[in-house]
């Protein structure tokens, strides 16, 4: 799913957004944990658990959003462009998180050298990614659209998603992000709207997969019998994240019908 939209979308509409990226998402993140965390600190007493729960509120589903705005024909909008924008962000959020959570009790020269490590290959990925994109990717899929095979075609598109998303996921970075990074470098090459033609069936295909997997993660017994507690904390965090998410967009400038 997250290939397919990095194919739809641009490196040059992802510069159009960078201030809904990294300053709308970075204060939505950092507002919902700081009054998740509070909230449950106080509720539960305890800040040592609150604080992870917390940065798990923080992060919202990708796959999910996307796919119901692109269900809606939404994603061009104004809203869809600042929900694909925070999710950008969240995605990217969770490294450092899951860099953080097991680090609470070390030192914490070992969480800047994590960080710092981190970073570096980050960069590193960025790079090489910018340059394979600039230089290399256009004369392999000369080659191989010269041979006018669809399935060589089609396997290469899958080569390439599949092997951004391992470099991203060997530095520490997610899959699903690597994957939207791989559809953005395809984007900016002349043969995007044919990988994205050809990709369509497996999107449909594996974001069904995965909202059956969603499916089956669900404790049925638990939650009824817990029932009242199951839909008390999920009205109460979508009430928080809308609540939060209104202010963002407000302070960002949109009116507040978006």
């Amino acid at each position: 799913l997250l290939f397919a939209i990095g194919l739809e979308f641009s490196l040059s509409e992802l510069i159009r957004i960078k201030r809904i990226v990294f300053f709308g998402g970075a204060l939505q993140v950092l507002a919902t944990i700081g009054v998740v965390w509070a909230g449950l600190k106080y509720a539960l007493g305890n800040g040592a658990i609150a604080l992870p729960m917390a940065l798990l509120v923080g992060l919202s589903s990708t796959a999910i959003v996307l796919k119901t705005l692109q269900d809606r024909l939404e994603l061009e909008s104004p809203h869809g462009q600042i929900s694909l924008g925070v999710l950008l962000f969240q995605d990217l959020a969770v490294v450092p998180m899951m860099l953080f959570i097991p680090l609470l009790g070390s030192p914490a020269e070992s969480l800047y050298r994590a960080l710092g490590l981190l970073g570096l290959k980050s960069l590193g990925i960025f790079l090489f990614i910018f340059l394979t994109q600039r230089y290399v990717l256009p004369k392999i899929l000369d080659f191989v659209a010269a041979t006018r095979s669809r399935e060589l075609f089609l396997l290469t598109a899958v080569v390439i998603c599949f092997g951004v998303a391992w470099i991203t996921s060997w530095a520490g970075l997610s899959l699903s992000l690597g994957a939207f990074l791989a559809g953005l470098v395809l984007s900016e090459s002349e043969y995007s709207h044919q990988t994205l033609a050809q990709m369509l069936p497996f999107k449909d295909l594996f974001t069904s997969l995965f909202f059956i997997s969603v499916g089956m993660s669900l404790d049925l017994p638990f939650a009824l019998e817990h029932l009242p507690k199951v839909l008390s904390w999920t009205f109460a965090v979508m009430a928080v994240k809308a609540g939060i998410c209104l202010c963002m967009v407000l302070v960002l400038g949109y009116p507040l019908h978006t």
